[in-house]
């Protein structure tokens, strides 16, 4: 029998099939080398190359000064800048709504219940919880006296984990509208003492009254959706155009309707505003000459509404303490009659001398106006009314002031122009008890009314729509009839916007700039 012999003819066979499968096996090999080297340096380049966040700059009048809650008008600049919210707000729709309440009860005329929601958390992660909630805004409404304007003082207190009790020291039955009023920002203070709130966005830095940076809360619904976002102050309405002009904002709000035209013409994208802001004139009746009705009456005959409305290069004439469009504005009539005005101040005792100057007693009738420069537009109509009052023989001098706050307070003024958001809670209590009561601690006229009180004693009491769109009328008739405040300009405002963002709509004047539904393009 014949033996194979499998190391002989066969073996060059066999050779040639095993070289080939192992340069196969080599060419795989280096395949997977190349790919996963090639995917290494992919995963090396995102790791030094992250994902650009985009940012949207803001610029506007004014830069929150502080984060304590406390401290002034700083719950205002916090809301508007995205970092805070109350319990209620009120909507694009005018209506109070919530993201943090679940309900709201009255139990008496001062007592009432609100539970909250019980999936909110703070900025740091911690629960919106009852405590949390008690304990800042009682810190808040014993700090801050206008947090006491409307109910006075309130006592809030937790019930259980997400039920707080409130206690109001008068009795009121709008509580909804009084926890929306814009010094009411929900917070708490950490072991550090820092504030943490509960907006879409959180503080990065903060440059006092210059600029704070501002990141998405991640904590808040739809945080990746958000922007980084930086405000910037611009005090100069100038420095606002150019800075809007060189695309170095993509939101410029409160542009004058003076630039407006021209910046629509070059190809921005400008919108108008209804702002709910009114400019008036407080008078301070605690100064001799202005404490005659009928020198207030001459002052407020004198001024020309028509030519402070072509001064700012548009608005309209004010029908009283608030804005037109709400159902509880004024019907007041705000002509001009310089005649009227020279006999009132003549009945008054104030004639013309031989330099054409108002004097009685042989002392000049000399007022000094002083407004702020974080509204310029206030800074304008000063100098039109000053050019007007003078034409009347009134010595009529001007100030500018960086804290209108503390001229008010101490009132070393005789005429205060100031502009506010009479209404941003939608109903008209909250600025009446914070200027014209007796006690209120923004009452820098020194107005004192039994009359007004009556009406307000009423409208604070009210629940009824109708009954407090009468009240407060009644109300702003009183005001016009004393005149310790003037109504100027029911104004016009507009905010520029960039390509990114066009489609954002600002409303709310200058109290909900930044929301959570600011998303970029």
């Amino acid at each position: 029998m014949k033996k194979e012999n499998y190391s002989g003819a066969n073996a060059p066979s066999l050779k040639l099939k095993m070289n080939k499968i192992l340069l196969m096996m080599m060419a795989v090999l280096l395949v997977f080398i190349s790919c996963s080297k090639g995917k290494d340096e992919g995963d090396k380049k995102g790791a030094s190359e992250p994902k650009t966040v985009k940012t949207v700059n803001v610029g506007q009048g004014y830069v929150v000064s502080g984060l304590d809650p406390g401290d002034g008008g700083t719950g205002w600049a916090l809301t508007s800048h995205g970092i805070s919210e109350n319990l209620y707000f009120v909507n694009k729709k005018g209506e109070l709504d919530t993201r943090l309440v679940e309900s709201i009860s009255q139990k008496s005329d001062n007592e009432w219940e609100v539970k909250l929601k019980n999936d909110i958390l703070f900025s740091d992660g911690t629960k919106v919880d009852a405590k949390a909630v008690s304990e800042g805004l009682n810190r808040t409404n014993e700090k801050n006296a206008i947090a006491r304007g409307t109910a006075g003082a309130l006592k809030f207190s937790p019930v259980d984990e997400f039920t707080v009790n409130i206690k109001s020291e008068k009795p009121t039955k709008i509580m909804k509208a009084v926890l929306a009023e814009w010094t009411n920002v929900i917070y708490k203070v950490n072991d550090k003492g820092e504030f943490i709130f509960t907006g879409p966005f959180a503080v990065e830095s903060l440059t006092p009254n210059t600029e704070v940076k501002l990141v998405p809360n991640k904590y808040f619904p739809d945080a990746e959706k958000r922007p980084n976002v930086t405000v910037k102050e611009f005090k100069d309405p100038n420095a606002l155009k150019l800075a809007f002009e060189s695309n170095e904002l993509d939101i410029a709000v409160s542009i004058p309707s003076e630039f407006a035209e021209s910046l629509q013409k070059s190809g921005h994208i400008l919108k108008p505003m209804e702002v709910g802001y009114q400019y008036f004139a407080f008078v301070n009746m605690t100064n001799k000459a202005l404490s005659d009705v009928k020198v207030r009456e001459a002052l407020d005959l004198a001024i020309n509404r028509d030519e402070l409305i072509a001064s700012l290069h548009g608005g309209k004439k004010p029908t009283g303490f608030f804005a037109g469009y709400f159902p509880f504005a004024g019907k007041a009539d705000v002509s001009s009659d310089v005649n009227k005005a020279a006999s009132l101040l003549d009945e008054a005792g104030w004639k013309l001398n031989a330099q054409g100057i108002r004097e009685k007693d042989g002392k000049p009738l000399s007022l000094t106006l002083v407004t702020y420069p974080q509204r310029p537009d206030l800074v304008t109509l000063m100098q039109v009314m000053s050019s007007q009052l003078k034409k009347m023989g009134i010595d009529a001098k001007t100030e500018i002031s960086e804290n209108i706050g503390e001229v008010g307070a101490s009132k070393k003024f005789d005429i205060m122009l100031y502009a506010q958001h009479t209404a941003s809670t939608g109903v008209p209590t909250f600025s009446l008890n914070q200027f014209f009561r007796p006690k209120a601690s923004n009452n820098y006229t020194g107005y004192a009314s039994k009359e007004f009180e009556d009406v307000m004693k009423k409208l604070d009491a009210t629940g009824d729509q109708q009954e407090m769109i009468k009240l407060a009328v009644e109300a702003q008739n009183i005001l016009k009839k004393d005149r310790p405040v003037l109504f100027l300009v029911d104004p016009i405002w507009y905010v520029g916007l960039s390509d990114k963002v066009k489609d954002y709509e600002v409303w709310g004047a200058d109290y909900y700039i930044v929301r959570a539904d600011l998303t970029v393009k």
